[in-house]
């Protein structure tokens, strides 16, 4: 077998490439806002630029004797920009203006305590090869080509088995969610100004910046490494005892048998390292 075939091979058993165009965006609004921004499960057909979030392990140096080393001290969470397609009311911009004046009104801006603005997004990367194409009635399709591609001409059949119409687009019952991140402890940072322009009639687009607490992963079906992820982001306290920095290391008592040509003795060190 050839490199090209193995490479065809392993990209095969991953279930092909992922794709930029294949996410959606949720929006969750702190609960004391849930019954002013309604429809905000509706954003996830405006947002047209996303990102997952990145991760920073920041470190100190650390030193007991000999050179310095690195360890792990603080996570660092990276702000993560959204960008939204304007619909003609601006819905979308008055959305995030509420959310934002909520926080720190704009009457004495004194900042409301944090948890009271707190809201939550998901971030779904879906898989470029979907489940098998259904029809609306939930019987599969007789598609030529691949299962999960955009077909050309088929018949779709009702509920009786009888061809009701012909279609030229697929029906993708249940698209398959290959990465799925949630922000916890989100909430609109910054929104960008819009340029208006007479000579400009573009779509509108409006960039929010989110600031979070952190972000977690929800395990899905497609899932290489499992509940294992789950059990290692929630605590570190299985993990077998790390001696601390400042902690003295153990020293053996003087050996008297140890004696260099100047007559003084030579300690041995003994420590968990």
């Amino acid at each position: 077998m050839s490199y090209v075939d193995d490479f065809l091979v392993h990209f095969a058993k991953h279930r092909d490439f992922s794709k930029a165009s294949k996410f959606e965006v949720i929006i969750n609004p702190p609960a004391a806002l849930a019954n002013v921004l309604k429809g905000s499960e509706t954003l996830r057909f405006q947002c047209e630029n996303a990102e997952l979030p990145g991760y920073t392990i920041n470190s100190i140096d650390a030193r007991v004797y000999g050179s310095i080393y690195p360890v792990a001290s603080t996570p660092q969470f990276s702000d993560v920009n959204l960008t939204f397609i304007c619909a003609g009311d601006m819905w979308e911009k008055q959305f995030f203006d509420v959310w934002m004046s909520y926080i720190l009104p704009k009457g004495d801006f004194l900042a409301r305590y944090c948890d009271e603005y707190y809201g939550s997004v998901e971030i779904k990367q879906y898989l470029e090869t979907a489940a098998p194409n259904l029809n609306r009635y939930g019987n599969e399709l007789n598609v030529p080509g691949e299962p999960g591609r955009d077909s050309i001409l088929y018949r779709d059949r009702d509920s009786r088995g009888e061809v009701s119409q012909i279609f030229s687009e697929t029906y993708n019952a249940k698209l398959e969610v290959a990465h799925h991140v949630k922000l916890l402890g989100a909430f609109p940072h910054s929104t960008s100004p819009i340029q208006l322009n007479w000579q400009d009639d573009s779509i509108n687009k409006l960039s929010v910046t989110m600031k979070y607490e952190k972000w977690t992963n929800i395990q899905t079906s497609s899932d290489n490494f499992g509940p294992v992820v789950d059990q290692i982001e929630r605590t570190a306290s299985t993990s077998p005892p790390v001696r601390k920095i400042n902690q003295p290391i153990p020293v053996d008592r003087p050996q008297e048998s140890a004696v260099t040509n100047t007559g003084k003795y030579v300690y041995t060190q003994r420590g968990p390292f």
